[in-house]
C-alpha cells in the first residue's frame, strides 16, 4: 500500500479504518468485530528492523514493554467507559494461541498483533471517542494456520522467541546472528 511501511501497525490500522468506514457509510451500522488475518508473508525483516527489536529490550523493562502492548495503551478513551469485559479470549485460546473462526478456519497468535492492536484502538479512540467505530468494536489480529497443531506450534515458537528477547544472554547471542542495520534480504 505504502512503500517501506512494513507489516506492523499501519496496514492493520488502515485496513480496519477502511472496513469500518465502508460499513458505517454503506450500512449505517457500527462495527463489532474485525478479524485481521495474515495469510502469508514472503519477506524477511531488515537489519534495521531487527536492531530496533533487539534495542527495544535494551531500552525498556519487560513490564514497560508488556504495558505498551496492552491493546488500549495508546487509546485516548478508556475501554471501561464503553466496553464490556466479556470480550477477552477464552482460556483455551490464551494457552494454545489457537482459535477457529467460521469462514477463516484455524487461526493462531499473530506475529505483529501486539503492535497492531494498540494502534487500531488508538484510531478507534481518536475518531469521535470510539463512536464512529462503534461501542462494541473489537480488533482481533491472527495468522492463519494449516491446522490446530501447526497453530499451537506457531504460538509456542513466538512465545519462545519472545522469551529469548527478554533474557539478556540470549539477546546478546541473537545480536551476533542477525543482520546488521543497513543489510538484510534483497528488496525482492
Amino acid at each position: 500500500m505504502i512503500p517501506q511501511i512494513g507489516v506492523d501497525s499501519a496496514p492493520a490500522d488502515l485496513l480496519s479504518w477502511s472496513l469500518v468506514s465502508h460499513i458505517h457509510h454503506t450500512l449505517g451500522k457500527p462495527t463489532d468485530n474485525i478479524y485481521l488475518t495474515l495469510h502469508q508473508i514472503k519477506s524477511m525483516p531488515s537489519g534495521g528492523t531487527l536492531a530496533s527489536l533487539l534495542g527495544l529490550f535494551e531500552s525498556f523493562s519487560s513490564s514497560e514493554i508488556q504495558r505498551s502492548m496492552n491493546p488500549w495503551f495508546l487509546s485516548p478513551v478508556s475501554p471501561n467507559q464503553t466496553h464490556d469485559s466479556n470480550s477477552s479470549p477464552s482460556l483455551v485460546n490464551k494457552v494454545t494461541g489457537v482459535k477457529t473462526v467460521r469462514d477463516l478456519g484455524v487461526l493462531t497468535t499473530s506475529l505483529q498483533g501486539a503492535v497492531d492492536g494498540p494502534q487500531v484502538y488508538r484510531t478507534w479512540g481518536l475518531l469521535d471517542g470510539g463512536k464512529f467505530y462503534g461501542p462494541k468494536f473489537r480488533f482481533y489480529p491472527y495468522m492463519t494456520a494449516r491446522n490446530i497443531l501447526t497453530g499451537f506450534l506457531t504460538h509456542l515458537l513466538l512465545a519462545f522467541g519472545t522469551l529469548t528477547l527478554i533474557i539478556p544472554p540470549f539477546r546478546a547471542l541473537l545480536k551476533k546472528l542477525v543482520y546488521a542495520p543497513g543489510t538484510g534480504p534483497s528488496r525482492e
